[in-house]
């Protein structure tokens, strides 16, 4: 399908996500994604692949992209969006990385109930990856997680899903 060859969406994430392509007369160009919360689904959200524009039911900050994944993990790491998770959870997958998971509040400022999702995880290691852009949003809430969050903020202009696979390969040497 065009739309997840433009964005490097392969089969395999596909299949695993549960992604479907939209291009109707209402919506053209969009990648949907549902989001499950203890394997039922719950909520969703869909980007055009053409520009920054998503759409998103109205339930979606009361849930974590990705949380059943990151049950019993001992080291969680929390990125902005969906297309940056893929992109880490790619990496971690590649590389064999059992004890990591990658989870997205998928908004710009995390919820209260987000927060409490990430709580009731309670892994050992939280660490928070954000462009220069979106990390203070979730730095104002460090204070109520009952955790020691740790901060990895990318270089100017670098969003986790534009990383390299070399960058990729520092990035978790500094951060495991």
């Amino acid at each position: 399908k065009p739309l997840f060859f433009e964005k490097h969406i392969r089969k395999e994430h596909i299949q695993k996500y549960n992604l479907h392509s939209i291009n109707n007369s209402t919506f053209k160009n969009y990648i949907l994604w549902p989001i499950y919360f203890k394997n039922k689904l719950v909520s969703w959200q869909m980007r055009s692949t053409k520009t920054k524009r998503y759409h998103s039911s109205k339930t979606i900050a009361k849930y974590i992209y990705n949380y059943d994944n990151a049950v019993n993990k001992n080291t969680i790491i929390i990125v902005e969006g969906f297309f940056d998770l893929l992109r880490l959870e790619t990496y971690v997958n590649k590389k064999n990385l059992k004890n990591i998971a990658i989870i997205s509040g998928l908004i710009k400022r995390i919820s209260t109930h987000q927060i409490q999702h990430i709580i009731n995880l309670n892994p050992e290691r939280l660490i928070a990856l954000f462009d220069r852009d979106s990390w203070f949003d979730y730095y104002k809430v460090q204070n109520q997680l009952n955790s020691n969050v740790e901060f990895e903020i990318l270089p100017k202009g670098k969003d986790p899903n534009m990383l390299t696979w070399k960058e990729m390969g520092e990035l978790f040497k500094r951060i495991i």
